[in-house]
């Protein structure tokens, strides 16, 4: 698995910093690893009907694809991220930790799974010449993008989400590995062993996706919630 997981952040990681212009083109579903493939891409032409979000907590993993990592690099650049060093870990703590999807591009934009950048093809039988026009219209001038510095708050954001987590497991809105699970999850978006005074890469935040990922892939709750999603193509809440 950890072979695994490392080559297809490498190959995610290759399509971000390509020489060349890079475009997705999603129709119907692209969660999880579908997601983390497309988010590396300069452009997304999505299809209308596409439907787009991380959902790994739900069987009992983190994103581990640079996922996580994704969405810390885009929330970073808010203007309540520069005012709130708490602000961007909390909110991607959020979306992820709910396993939030969207069912339009027009929503998808409004939880920063598609970007400024991204736009929407209303029809299917348009959807790779509208690509293919786009990739064409910047391709002589394409520079690839520069690659970012996280400063993340470490623990000092852990007990705001504790406090969450606790409060869902008090509803009854999650049982006892929910809890495990949203620990893990942030523990890895706010970065780990750190503070807001270290400069993190991006290799630094694939590295912890995956070593948080691994240590809950060996645990056997999350292997329950992965056979009975695959038996019953629905979630197991333990």
């Amino acid at each position: 698995i950890y072979t695994f997981l490392n080559n297809f952040q490498q190959a995610c990681i290759q399509l971000r910093y390509a020489s060349y212009p890079v475009i997705a083109a999603p129709s119907g579903l692209a969660i999880g690893g579908g997601y983390e493939v497309i988010a590396q891409a300069d452009y997304i032409a999505a299809h209308s009907n596409s439907v787009l979000g991380l959902v790994e907590p739900l069987v009992g993993l983190i994103p581990a694809g640079g996922g996580c990592k994704e969405m810390l690099r885009r929330w970073s650049d808010v203007v309540e991220a520069k005012n709130d060093p708490h602000f961007t870990s909390l909110k991607v703590f959020n979306i992820l930790g709910y396993a939030v999807t969207m069912d339009s591009p027009e929503k998808s934009k409004d939880y920063k799974f598609l970007g400024k950048n991204d736009f929407m093809v209303m029809s299917r039988d348009r959807l790779i010449a509208e690509a293919d026009k786009k990739i064409q219209s910047i391709r002589d001038s394409y520079i690839p993008p520069q690659k970012p510095v996280f400063n993340l708050p470490g623990s000092s954001v852990m007990t705001k989400m504790h406090t969450i987590l606790d409060t869902l497991f008090i509803e009854k809105k999650i049982k006892e590995h929910g809890v495990i699970v949203g620990k893990k999850l942030g523990y890895m978006l706010s970065g780990g062993d750190t503070n807001t005074d270290t400069n993190l890469t991006e290799q630094d935040l694939l590295n912890l996706e995956r070593s948080v990922f691994l240590e809950l892939i060996q645990m056997p709750l999350t292997q329950e919630r992965i056979k009975h999603t695959l038996e019953t193509g629905k979630p197991l809440f333990n």
